[in-house]
């Protein structure tokens, strides 16, 4: 009895902590915004903005292969720490050629979307793709490990990160290029802390194969899918026919 108490006790904490975490989150991302679109001026941040929805929308296929099932996985099975290292990468190694493929495709896909002036910024927003890709899957662990406090220091340490790097990049006159090069510097800090305060190391030969670990994911993938694929079209598409 004592233990489902202390159980339900350190869930109800985990869940406050988490909110406080994501109102922390929301406000700084809302002076982050601020900042950006009174600093930036309408056509720089509208580039920015176009090139961020558009990475957004091409992590599309780190949802489907990971299926959203990194907590289920390392929470739920007996070999936990095996299911994350496996998870890592799976991810880390898919995201890595996607984000090559981006900067190298980043001319053509700015050209299909009428915005040529996009293309440098999609090849430092690349970067992000990959380490945000990991970085998220340390989230996630954290999560599983009831380690809720600090899942929540990695998004809060990442928000913060990105907000002053922009603060100090946009200042002296990277704008548009500065606010993306800061999306990669939270990405990076939100990988280091992810990586400390969960103890699972990236290169590890402790893990499953990755057949089986697909065979745990594939059936959440078409639904991860579907999702990010209605979420942020409108954008894309009123650049695509504009």
């Amino acid at each position: 009895m004592a233990a489902a108490i202390n159980s339900r006790a350190h869930v109800a904490a985990g869940s406050v902590i988490q909110i406080g975490a994501r109102l922390a989150v929301l406000l700084l991302s809302l002076v982050l915004m601020g900042y950006l679109t009174r600093r930036l001026g309408t056509a720089e941040y509208g580039r920015y903005a176009v090139a961020i929805v558009l990475m957004n929308w091409l992590a599309i296929g780190i949802a489907a292969a990971t299926g959203g099932a990194t907590v289920r996985l390392v929470a739920g099975q007996k070999n936990g720490r095996r299911y994350a290292v496996s998870m890592l990468q799976m991810v880390g190694m898919l995201a890595t050629l996607l984000a090559v493929i981006i900067a190298l495709l980043a001319e053509p896909l700015a050209q299909l979307l009428r915005s040529p002036n996009i293309a440098p910024l999609l090849r430092i927003l690349s970067a992000d793709f990959a380490v945000g890709a990991i970085a998220g899957i340390y989230t996630g662990i954290l999560v599983a490990q009831g380690r809720y406090g600090r899942s929540a220091m990695t998004a809060v340490a990442a928000i913060l990160t990105q907000l002053l790097t922009a603060l100090f990049l946009i200042e002296r006159g990277l704008l548009a290029a500065g606010a993306c090069w800061a999306v990669v510097a939270g990405a990076v800090v939100q990988l280091v802390v992810g990586r400390w305060a969960s103890g699972i190391a990236f290169f590890s030969h402790d893990r499953v194969p990755f057949g089986d670990l697909w065979g745990h994911t594939r059936l959440l993938a078409g639904a991860q899918l579907a999702l990010r694929i209605s979420q942020n079209m409108d954008l894309l598409a009123v650049k695509f026919f504009a």
